[in-house]
């Protein structure tokens, strides 16, 4: 990473954000240091302590910046839909594009637990998992599931949408490099979409299949 000591006076703490993100882009989580980040723009260690406690705190503000974004690219998508099963394909499909767009945020996301001392953080998830819940909300009141299964079916459904994500992210569906090929994505949506709706088909009662 090149270093940049053109950042604005005053906005140390953004410039040291937009130095992480870019080490986690590029090199992933395990890379990142405060003191690597002070090199990347002009600082000396010690000022970052002024503005983050330790790697985990700076690790915790990618996170959130990580998640906002997850949520506003998840309500996007499914405002540009009707009906609640497009509204669902439409949320896999953002969900799935985001890993894959952004694979470091994707994983700087997921890299902490949710601790009590990251407040901004918990609520950050909690907004990611509020675009969800509202989806399944719409999909019972449309009758593509029953009420008692949101609870059963909510992990099973991100879990696959984690799992697909992360395999996509690693390259895992293909023989060679096509994990950000256009082709490559496409399929895995087609199969994580015909996954979700076998698991909500799954839940219906007999006779009663999704479109």
């Amino acid at each position: 990473m090149t270093t940049n000591r053109n950042y604005r006076h005053g906005d140390v703490r953004g410039a040291a954000l937009r130095a992480a993100r870019d080490v986690v882009e590029t090199d992933g989580t395990a890379s990142l240091s405060l003191r690597a980040v002070a090199r990347a723009i002009g600082v000396t260690h010690a000022a970052l302590y002024r503005h983050f406690a330790d790697r985990d705190a700076m690790l915790a503000e990618l996170g959130i910046e990580a998640l906002q974004q997850l949520a506003r690219e998840l309500s996007s998508a499914q405002a540009r839909h009707r009906e609640p099963m497009a509204k669902a394909e439409a949320l896999a499909r953002a969900y799935l594009r985001f890993a894959v767009r952004e694979p470091g945020l994707y994983r700087v996301a997921f890299v902490l637990p949710r601790k009590s001392q990251y407040p901004a953080l918990r609520a950050a998830a909690d907004e990611v998992e509020r675009v969800a819940l509202i989806l399944l909300e719409q999909l019972v009141a449309a009758g593509h599931m029953p009420q008692d299964d949101v609870h059963r079916l909510a992990p099973v459904l991100w879990a696959l949408l984690h799992g697909f994500s992360t395999l996509a992210m690693d390259g895992q569906f293909t023989e060679g490099e096509i994990a950000l090929g256009r082709g490559a994505v496409a399929a895995i949506e087609r199969s994580l979409l015909d996954g979700v709706r076998r698991l909500l088909n799954s839940g219906q009662a007999p006779g009663r299949t999704l479109p």
